[in-house]
């Protein structure tokens, strides 16, 4: 399976590419050959799909559902074909390009899917739970509860204004020393708040400093004090 078009702002994988980067250099296609690229990629078979819209990373506002496509070899977001609609100077994968053309942009979909698409299926949804830990709309409550089970090279992030209640996601140390403490997920803006190491150390002190074990309750707002007044 060959990813294609995945923006990291909308799915963090390490196929993926930052939403500007696809505007590093011109798009060279003419303009026939770009609507039959579009056609090829509108073709395919869907893989998997979901309730909700991804929204636009610019403007914020609801693009397209959720979902994703495949011509039995290439696996595709359905927002990448809105963005290549919308912005003539989207660049695609010379390599992608290569395929299809040898395919005349012919989609050969129903021919290469039917039989394998459950495998489509699983080996896209195991990629894209690998790389979200929490899903968004998850609290800091969540993640106090499963400590033990969370990576430590993870680290926090709140979505726009911090708040105890605020969803939250896991992002790897790796995208944070890249990306800093600001990171657009799904065209939301997430804040950096700790460290997952950090916080398995805290609450280890905080819990053996009392005589008796707090909630999750308690344990979660002194961790966000902790967060945001002393760390």
């Amino acid at each position: 399976m060959k990813l294609i078009g995945f923006i990291k702002e909308h799915d963090d994988l390490p196929e993926a590419k930052r939403f500007d980067d696809f505007f590093n250099k011109t798009a060279t296609e003419e303009d026939t050959i770009r609507q039959k690229i579009i056609q090829y990629l509108e073709g395919g078979e869907l893989v998997v799909a979901w309730m909700g819209y991804n929204l636009h990373i610019e403007t914020q506002q609801p693009l397209c559902p959720a979902s994703y496509l495949t011509d039995g070899t290439w696996v595709w977001p359905n927002y990448f074909i809105q963005y290549l609609k919308e912005y003539p100077r989207m660049t695609i994968d010379d390599n992608f390009l290569k395929y299809i053309e040898s395919n005349n942009f012919v989609n050969p979909a129903k021919n290469n899917v039917s039989t394998g698409l459950r495998d489509f299926e699983n080996d896209l949804m195991i990629k894209l739970n690998e790389r979200k830990s929490y899903e968004k709309g998850q609290k800091l409550i969540d993640v106090v509860k499963s400590i033990e089970n969370i990576d430590d090279s993870l680290v926090i992030f709140q979505r726009g204004k911090i708040d105890i209640h605020s969803g939250i996601v896991l992002i790897e140390d790796e995208r944070v020393a890249s990306e800093g403490t600001m990171i657009i997920i799904d065209g939301q803006h997430y804040f950096y708040l700790l460290e997952v190491a950090v916080v398995k150390e805290f609450i280890n002190d905080f819990v053996s400093s009392l005589a008796t074990k707090p909630s999750d309750n308690e344990i979660t707002r002194r961790l966000f004090d902790y967060a945001i007044n002393d760390a």
